[in-house]
């Protein structure tokens, strides 16, 4: 759970639960199911897919080889020279998030925060990288590699512009799988409550929604002004970054990744 910010005066807690245990959190606890966290997914080696939704053979090679395709024709001649990778989060970070138009209730992504989810995190190595033009930070990706199970995922755990507009967020998600289908991933996966500019993003670049058994759970201060306006899900922006299952670092069960055909 994560408690909100101080500004807020710890008005609301909320939850990225599977059923169980958002029915746990409801009954004991007194949170309320908000909607269905979201889950894209894009293909980029075929060659498990096939194995184990159509039971044929599909020679590794040819899988790789289609990845390479895929990457070719989404990144075409972008060279993605304002990109370059983050080892720490400085005051860079905190410009950005006063800079960022708060646009729907979403995670305090400043310095502070960031180090201590992605820096701090024992178990787990996360990929940071920031667009930056004329010297300003324009956006930010998080991602890192998971394999199970004889699959690589890349995922996606987190995704932020300071202008929500299609042209800037298009280029940072094409720059994510050209970094992560660079590392071999067979699959890239993004999970959360995202914006609907980033819906439209994650499918013109051939994202695949699939079914969750994840929600939202929220647990409101009864006399504060936004009850209600929290219970809507159009109102939030999250990732899978602002969940805690990094604790346990069980992607499979939190992602649904068993098995790719799914």
């Amino acid at each position: 759970m994560r408690a909100t910010t101080p500004e807020t005066q710890g008005a609301f807690q909320f939850g990225l639960s599977q059923q169980d245990a958002a029915e746990f959190a409801r009954v004991f606890f007194g949170f309320k199911r908000v909607g269905y966290v979201e889950k894209y997914v894009k293909i980029l080696n075929p060659c498990h897919y096939v194995k184990n939704r159509c039971h044929l053979p599909f020679p590794e090679f040819l899988g790789r080889m289609w990845r390479r395709l895929i990457i070719s024709r989404a990144t075409g001649d972008m060279t993605f020279e304002d990109y370059c990778e983050v080892s720490g989060f400085d005051s860079t970070f905190d410009f950005f998030w006063e800079q960022l138009p708060k646009l729907a209730v979403m995670v305090r992504k400043d310095s502070k925060y960031l180090k201590w989810r992605y820096c701090q995190c024992p178990g787990q190595s996360y990929q940071t990288f920031a667009n930056v033009c004329g010297g300003v930070m324009k956006g930010f990706a998080v991602f890192h590699i998971a394999d199970k199970q004889g699959v690589r995922y890349g995922i996606i755990d987190d995704m932020v512009c300071l202008e929500d507009n299609r042209a800037r967020l298009e280029e940072l998600v094409c720059f994510a799988l050209w970094k992560l289908g660079a590392q071999g991933a067979d699959a890239v996966l993004y999970k959360g409550i995202p914006s609907p500019f980033l819906v439209t993003v994650l499918k013109r670049w051939g994202f695949v929604e699939r079914k969750t058994n994840s929600f939202l759970i929220v647990k409101e201060n009864l006399t504060h002004e936004s009850k209600g306006y929290l219970s809507d899900i159009c109102n939030w922006t999250l990732s899978i970054g602002d969940s805690t299952s990094w604790i346990s670092g069980n992607d499979a069960d939190h992602f649904g990744i068993e098995r790719l055909d799914r």
